[in-house]
């Protein structure tokens, strides 16, 4: 769980968001990751709820009616995948 739960992302005390620290086992900044992780992020920006998918490969945020890159989320993100949706 984020170390900012629930004050920075109220999602996560909704049940709205979730952080991911491993796939299949191993942490998500491992090396052997970096596929597992692009294509689990690439199938969460394709979600149509989502609204935030924070982590190492991509950073992009929905807001209004548009998509957001936000590439300022990376350096807090390379540890884990963050994911809201609406």
């Amino acid at each position: 769980m984020s170390p900012f739960f629930p004050v920075r992302c109220p999602r996560f005390f909704q049940g709205k968001a979730v952080d991911i620290n491993e796939i299949n086992g191993l942490p998500v900044y491992h090396p052997d990751n970096k596929e597992n992780v692009k294509k689990l992020q690439d199938a969460m920006n394709k979600h149509k709820g989502m609204r935030e998918c924070f982590g190492p490969h991509s950073q992009e945020q929905i807001k209004g009616k548009g998509r957001e890159k936000r590439p300022g989320m990376a350096g807090s993100h390379k540890g884990h995948i963050h994911f809201s949706v609406q």
